[in-house]
């Protein structure tokens, strides 16, 4: 049953890299998609890593030189979080990061989540009744102080954000007011230090921190830049996922055959 059990472990390991393919690609068009790749492992050394190595002690597993292996298991899968490619809009209430960082949105739990899909909206606020700027799932877009953006004294029509993130807009009088800086954050190692929670939202992992981007880094440097009247597209290259897919698809054949050829030897020993 080794060989059955083996080949069967290809067959899932290689199905599930092939939906988060299948998922890439169905993301293609998606704002602010950070593309998904599945690694996988041995279980070899899961399961006999610490078989004795002398062929005489009791309990050897395998002949001396002879490894036995069990199969493979797919590993959490790694997002990329390489930037994607910037198109203009011309819509004031569009923004794309530059470089590294993310917006700061308040998720439905009412923890910080962060995305670096920027395409916002003005919502009413359930609470207050006001008009608050969302993203297009009507998750707040928080400032550095943790507020929400709110439209109820300002003319909403004439919000503005600067490449350093700080925002502005003209009052219900016309004069021209700070409403405050964008709640931009730096994530070290992003592909580790954060989790997906769904439509785009990242939070972040124990042990991990999201570093505030002040307007004075976002100004002297690309990183954290806000362009206003743009959108970040997936970063998913159809290519490379195309020649994903045909690979994995000739390893999942691979696998198929490797249980036809345990089916017919189980056969053949039930016949002796």
């Amino acid at each position: 049953m080794g060989l059955l059990s083996t080949a069967a472990s290809g067959l899932q390991a290689q199905t599930n890299r092939l939906d988060m393919i299948s998922n890439n690609i169905a993301n293609l068009d998606t704002v602010g998609y950070q593309s998904v790749d599945t690694n996988f492992a041995n279980t070899l050394t899961q399961v006999y890593g610490q078989s004795p190595v002398a062929a005489n002690v009791p309990g050897r597993q395998s002949p001396p030189g002879l490894s036995l292996g069990t199969g493979v298991y797919a590993l959490t899968p790694t997002r990329s979080f390489t930037q994607g490619a910037i198109v203009q809009t011309g819509n004031p209430l569009d923004f794309a990061i530059g470089g590294g960082g993310f917006f700061t949105v308040r998720a439905a739990n009412g923890q910080a989540a962060y995305t670096r899909a920027g395409q916002m909206q003005w919502s009413v606020d359930g609470r207050t009744g006001h008009m608050i700027l969302t993203n297009q799932n009507g998750n707040p877009l928080l400032l550095s102080n943790g507020r929400v953006i709110d439209g109820n004294a300002i003319q909403t029509n004439t919000l503005s954000v600067s490449p350093s993130g700080v925002v502005t807009a003209k009052s219900t009088a016309g004069a021209v007011v700070r409403l405050g800086q964008l709640g931009l954050v730096a994530v070290a190692h992003p592909g580790s230090a954060l989790h997906s929670l769904g439509a785009d939202l990242y939070g972040l992992n124990p042990g991990y921190t999201a570093t505030p981007i002040t307007a004075g880094a976002a100004a002297a440097s690309a990183i954290g830049q806000v362009q206003s009247g743009a959108l970040e597209m997936s970063n998913v290259n159809l290519t490379d996922q195309m020649t994903s897919m045909v690979v994995t698809q000739h390893d999942f054949g691979m696998a198929s055959q490797a249980v036809n050829i345990a089916d017919k030897m189980m056969g053949l020993a039930n016949s002796l």
